[in-house]
C-alpha cells in the first residue's frame, strides 16, 4: 500500500508550492503589485486553516462511512485543489493593482480548503496504517521522496513561464498552471482510491470532541517543541527566501530574469535531488542513533548553508549559487520526513495512554503549523526586503550598500532560526526506546 500513499506526496507538495514559485513573478514583478501586499495575500489564507485545520482533523478522526474515514476527504481535495492551482492565474491582465491583490487574496482563500480537504487527512492516513515507529519513518520517507520529486518540478515553473513562446509572463502561468492542476488532481486521488484503510477503533470509541482533542493537542509538550521547530526550519530556509529571489535577479544576474530563470531551475534542482539523495541517509541515520539527533544534525547542515549564502549571492557569481543548496537540502527532508514520523509516535504514545484515536487532530495541527510557518515567511519576508532598503521601482540601481545589507540578512538569518530549531529539539523527551509505539 506504500507505493499508493508516496505519489500524494506530490499533489501535497505541489498544490502549495506551485504557488508559492509563481506569486512573486506573476503579482509582484508582471503585474506590478507590492511585495508586502503580495505576502499578506499569502499569509491571511493561514487565519481561515486556523479552523478549517482542525475542524478537518476531528471531522475525519471521527467520520464514520463506507469509504472510510478519510480517503472521501482524500479525493475530494485533490479534485478541488487541482482546480484552484489552474484557475488562479486568470486575473485579468488590464486591472488595477489593488484588484490583482483581491482577486490573489481571495483564490488562496478558496484554494485553502481544497489544500486542507486533502493534506490533513493524508497525513493521518500515513500516521495511522504504519504499524511502528521505524515503519513511520519508511512510510514519511516515501512521501518524501515524491515532496522532493515535485520540487524538482516547481522550481522550474519560474523559467517556464518565462519562455518565449508566450505572450506575457502570466499567459505562461495560466498554461503551465492548467498542467500542474492535472498533475495534482492524478497524483492526489491515488491514495484516496487505493490505499484500503485499517480497521480502527475510533469506530466504536467515544467520539472526541473538537475543542476537547484540539485542547489536547496543543498542550502536548512533544506536540509543541516538534511544532515549534518546525516553525523555524521553514523559516530558516524560506524567511529570507524572497531575498534570496531579489538578489539573484538584480544582483547576480544583472536583472537578466530569463538567466535567472535558468540558475533558480537549476538551483532548486539541485536542492530536492540532493535532498531525494538523503532520504534513504536520513532514514537509516534515523534508526541508528534516533530520530531527535538526526534532526538536530540536520539543523547543523542548514548552519553551514548559511555562511556559504554570505560569499556567493554576488554579481556574476552564476555556478556559485547552487552551492548553499547542498547544505541546505537536508533540513527540508528533517521537516517532511522526521516531523511527522516523531508527530506519528507522540499520536501512537497518546493513542496508547488515553486510549482515544487522534492522528487526524495531531496531522492537522502539523499541518497548520506549518503553514503557519509559510505564513509568517511570507509576510515576514516582504517586511525583511523593505528593512534591507530595497525599493521595487529602482531594480538593479539600488542605493549602495543595499545589496550588501540584503546578502547579510539572508545569511544571518538563516543561521539564527536553525541554531534556535535544534535548541528547541532538545526539549524532546518522548523515549526512542518505547518499542511498542
Amino acid at each position: 500500500m506504500k507505493k499508493f500513499y508516496g505519489p500524494g506526496g506530490f499533489a501535497e507538495n505541489i498544490s502549495v508550492n506551485a504557488v508559492a514559485q509563481l506569486v512573486n513573478p506573476v503579482f509582484a514583478i508582471a503585474l506590478g503589485v507590492d511585495p508586502v501586499l503580495v505576502g499578506w495575500a499569502m499569509a491571511i489564507p493561514r487565519l481561515l486553516d486556523a479552523f478549517t485545520d482542525p475542524l478537518m482533523g476531528s471531522i475525519s478522526d471521527n467520520w464514520k462511512g463506507r469509504f472510510g474515514r478519510r480517503r472521501p476527504f482524500i479525493a475530494f481535495g485533490a479534485l478541488f485543489s487541482g482546480l484552484c492551482v489552474a484557475g488562479i492565474w486568470w486575473t485579468p491582465e488590464a486591472a488595477s493593482t489593488d484588484f490583482q491583490f483581491y482577486w490573489l487574496l481571495s483564490a488562496l482563500l478558496v484554494s485553502t480548503v481544497g489544500t486542507t480537504s486533502f493534506a490533513v487527512p493524508y497525513v493521518a492516513l500515513g500516521m495511522e496504517t504504519a504499524s511502528s515507529k521505524h515503519e513511520r519513518t519508511a512510510w514519511m520517507a516515501w512521501r518524501s521522496f515524491f515532496h522532493k520529486l515535485s520540487g524538482v518540478g516547481v522550481q522550474w515553473m519560474y523559467y517556464l513561464v518565462t519562455l518565449s513562446i508566450f505572450t506575457g509572463t502570466l499567459m505562461g502561468a495560466k498554461v503551465v498552471g492548467a498542467m500542474v492542476g492535472l498533475v495534482i488532481v492524478v497524483t492526489g486521488l491515488l491514495p484516496a482510491l487505493f490505499i484500503k484503510e485499517k480497521d480502527h477503533p475510533a469506530q466504536t470509541v467515544e467520539r472526541v470532541p473538537l475543542m476537547k482533542s484540539w485542547s489536547l493537542t496543543l498542550r502536548d509538550r512533544n506536540f509543541l517543541v516538534l511544532a515549534i521547530a518546525t516553525v523555524l526550519i521553514f523559516s530558516s530556509i524560506l524567511l529570507v527566501d524572497t531575498l534570496g529571489f531579489f538578489l539573484m535577479v538584480y544582483n547576480v544576474f544583472g536583472g537578466d530574469e530569463a538567466k535567472m530563470g535558468f540558475f533558480k531551475g537549476i538551483g532548486g534542482t539541485t536542492f530536492h535531488v540532493v535532498g531525494i539523495l538523503c532520504i534513504p541517509l536520513m532514514a537509516a541515520f534515523a534508526k541508528r542513533i534516533g530520530k531527535r539527533r538526526a534532526f538536530e544534525f540536520c539543523t547543523a547542515s542548514i548552519v553551514v548553508g548559511g555562511i556559504v549564502k554570505l560569499f556567493v549571492y554576488v554579481p556574476n557569481a552564476d555556478w556559485w549559487v547552487i552551492v548553499p543548496n547542498f547544505f541546505l537540502a537536508p533540513g527540508l527532508v528533517a521537516v517532511i520526513v522526521l516531523a511527522p514520523s516523531l508527530m506519528a509516535d507522540v499520536a501512537a504514545y497518546d493513542e496508547e495512554k488515553n486510549g482515544t484515536s487522534r492522528q487526524g487532530m495531531y496531522a492537522a495541527s502539523l499541518a497548520w503549523v506549518t503553514k503557519l510557518a509559510l505564513s509568517l515567511t511570507s509576510v515576514g519576508s516582504g517586511y525583511v526586503l523593505k528593512f534591507s532598503g530595497w525599493v521595487h521601482e529602482s531594480g538593479i540601481d539600488q542605493a549602495p550598500g543595499t545589496f550588501d545589507k540584503m546578502r547579510w540578512v539572508f545569511s544571518m538569518g538563516t543561521i539564527a532560526l536553525a541554531i534556535a530549531a535544534s535548541l528547541v529539539l532538545r526539549l524532546y523527551n518522548l523515549e526512542e526506546k518505547e518499542e511498542n509505539l
